[in-house]
């Protein structure tokens, strides 16, 4: 499917059509895994030349290279296996780098952002106004603190943007310096 079907397909849907849009997305994917499954097949071949080839294709495919690495490690055995792990594991760690770059940087812009519009029933308490720094460090934890369940998550989110600006610039300050996470929640209490 070209560019031009797809934004087709996508303007044909509306915004409230889940099951459609879920499935164009899938058609994507799957249209897209099957030029990936091509390059994998050549990248374990037993021809050196047109494997390297693959390889670098596929490493140019950054964050998209990580889930045919990984198929193709589930289904090899021995060498390539490794191979295909090592490959995956240093593909995503690349485009794990120019996430962090750029979380990095929301995280020194003080800009307010605007609050979203409302999707489904109305909420019992209003969304926070947030800047692009307080979502850089929020975005930050959730990436690098696992650990914290979608509940521990929601109320960081609500402690963090109910402090004043001048607190959350220092906490945030503070990961960048450490790369420690200050005690905005007593997990505690919550836990």
């Amino acid at each position: 499917m070209t560019g031009e079907e797809t934004l087709q397909r996508l303007a044909d849907i509306e915004p409230t059509e889940f099951r459609r849009l879920a499935q164009l997305a899938n058609l994507i994917v799957n249209d897209g895994r099957r030029t990936q499954a091509d390059l994998m097949r050549i990248w374990s071949s037993n021809s050196a030349s047109e494997s390297v080839k693959a390889d670098q294709v596929l490493g140019e495919m950054a964050e998209l290279a990580v889930e045919p690495f990984l198929a193709a490690a589930e289904s090899a055995g021995g060498e390539t296996r490794v191979r295909a792990v090592v490959r995956a594991g240093s593909v995503y760690l690349a485009s794990r780098e120019q996430v962090w770059l750029k979380l990095s940087r929301m995280m020194e812009s003080k800009a307010p952002l605007p609050v979203p519009p409302q999707i489904g029933p109305p909420q019992e308490e209003e969304e926070l106004p947030s800047r692009e720094c307080d979502e850089g460090y929020l975005l930050s934890r959730k990436l690098l603190n696992v650990e914290d369940s979608e509940f521990v998550r929601m109320l960081l989110r609500q402690e963090l943007l109910s402090l004043e600006k001048a607190d959350r610039d220092n906490e945030i300050e503070s990961f960048r310096r450490t790369g420690k996470w200050g005690s905005v929640v007593d997990r505690d209490e919550i836990e």
